[in-house]
């Protein structure tokens, strides 16, 4: 989880030198919601809300009632991609990261096969913009 909450406070960092969007968060929030997950802007602990707050991104995670323990990042593209460079090599065997146009949803801890399908079942859900759905790991 460590490695989740640094990288998502640098992207929200990041997210401040950029302000292209191709998603907003209200949108996330519905396909996720699509999807069975009901998430809320979350705060892991005070030093990232600050860094939430003095930057342009949100972070949101699922309420307790989603059982699932993942982050989603709603940044500008370009955060977008600087974070996404950083989280891809950074695989481990039950990381999942996914990723479409300026959302990122982030996990350590081995979401369930189900619980990565509806993750990227709200993804794909979105409209496309001619953005594909990528998977870190995956080509």
């Amino acid at each position: 989880m460590r490695r989740v909450l640094l990288l998502a406070v640098l992207a929200i960092v990041a997210a401040g030198c950029g302000t292209s969007a191709t998603y907003d968060t209200d949108e996330v929030v519905d396909a996720f919601k699509r999807h069975g997950f009901t998430l809320r802007n979350g705060y892991p602990f005070d030093s990232a809300r600050e860094t939430v707050d003095a930057h342009d991104g949100d972070l949101l995670i699922p309420t307790p009632r989603s059982r699932a323990e993942f982050i989603v990042l709603v940044l500008s593209n370009a955060a977008a991609d600087d974070a996404w460079r950083a989280y891809e090599p950074g695989q481990t065997p039950d990381s999942f990261d996914a990723r479409r146009a300026n959302v990122m949803v982030i996990s350590d801890t081995g979401l369930s096969t189900s619980q990565r399908r509806r993750a990227l079942g709200a993804l794909s859900s979105l409209p496309s913009h001619g953005a594909p759905v990528m998977v870190a790991g995956r080509k």
